[in-house]
């Protein structure tokens, strides 16, 4: 039982999304993130070995509406990219994703997912329009504390 002095961890999460422009990786977004409540279930039943679909996929879309802890999908999804993990220590773990937009686009949300299609999310967030062209590159990175 928790008692009034013991804390209870979160998750804390901040996406950065990034195009290349020239040679260079330009930053376009730079916002903390909401968890779901049904991520941080799902990272409860990681942690007790309960399920072992982990969160190895990042999602782009054009929806607007506010993020909420009840969230479970992206509201417009348009792709969705494979992620590799690093972890350093509690206080920073970061999850990147690089690939190509493949359509024209003016991306406004993004999410992180246990699955290649559908699946969990962990964290979403909205944010001000990041126009991009089909065969963009793009490099999303989530970096979580606990």
């Amino acid at each position: 039982m928790v008692g009034k002095k013991d804390k209870i961890p979160k998750i804390i999460g901040n996406v950065k999304i990034y195009v290349l422009k020239g040679n260079k990786w330009i930053k376009k977004v730079d916002k903390k993130n909401v968890i779901t409540n049904v991520g941080l279930s799902q990272a409860i039943k990681l942690i007790f070995g309960v399920d072992t679909n982990v969160f190895k996929y990042i999602a782009i879309g054009t929806g607007t509406t506010t993020p909420s802890e009840n969230d479970t999908q992206l509201e417009n999804e348009i792709q969705r990219f494979s992620a590799s993990a690093e972890y350093f220590d509690p206080h920073n773990v970061k999850l990147t994703a690089v690939g190509v937009v493949n359509q024209d686009a003016n991306i406004t949300e993004a999410g992180v997912f246990n699955s290649e299609s559908n699946g969990v999310m962990l964290a979403r967030q909205v944010f001000e329009a990041v126009s991009v062209s089909s065969g963009d590159p793009i490099k999303v990175v989530w970096e979580f504390s606990f």
